[in-house]
């Protein structure tokens, strides 16, 4: 049996990171649709905004659900060209939901994995809308951008406005 005298270290704040996730239990299950969309599209926007910030792109979406039962679950997809957007993400996750878990549910995260730093030119297919989501990142981009200028939250997604006054980003 062989041992490994090197030491474990830390990651710096400078590496990249494997995958980013968001999730949270909540104290009452979700029963509808509208509300499983608007905690995608919340964890998708904070997601696209840590991809954005490492400088990577997401070529894989999951989506975890815990069941009424507490049974944990996750459906994942690939995405064709990677993404920087929180709209892709959520949108993704959503149809990997609908597709997989049933409501009532009490739990749902969402991950981006696959990630690839984004100086590297991507192969699409002919199927993948690259200008629509280069639009969508340039969009989210300036949204971020304003947010930093005059504080957190001052622009969001209509979708969001609920979620937004009774949720602390990173919880």
């Amino acid at each position: 049996m062989g041992l490994d005298d090197t030491p474990v270290l830390a990651p710096k704040e400078s590496d990249t990171p494997k995958s980013i996730s968001r999730s949270r239990t909540r104290s009452n299950d979700l029963t509808d649709m509208n509300d499983v969309w608007s905690e995608l599209m919340l964890y998708g926007e904070e997601i696209a905004e840590k991809l954005r910030s490492y400088d990577v792109y997401a070529f894989t979406v999951t989506v975890s659900v815990r069941d009424t039962a507490l049974q944990f679950k996750e459906y994942s997809t690939k995405i064709t060209g990677g993404t920087q957007t929180g709209i892709t993400l959520a949108r993704e996750a959503l149809k990997l939901f609908i597709e997989n878990a049933p409501l009532p549910c009490r739990s749902i995260g969402l991950r981006a994995s696959g990630l690839k730093q984004s100086q590297g030119a991507f192969q699409t297919d002919m199927f993948s809308d690259a200008e629509s989501e280069e639009k969508e990142r340039r969009i989210e981009e300036e949204i971020s951008n304003i947010c930093s200028r005059f504080g957190e939250n001052k622009l969001t997604r209509g979708v969001l406005l609920n979620k937004v006054k009774n949720y602390s980003p990173g919880h």
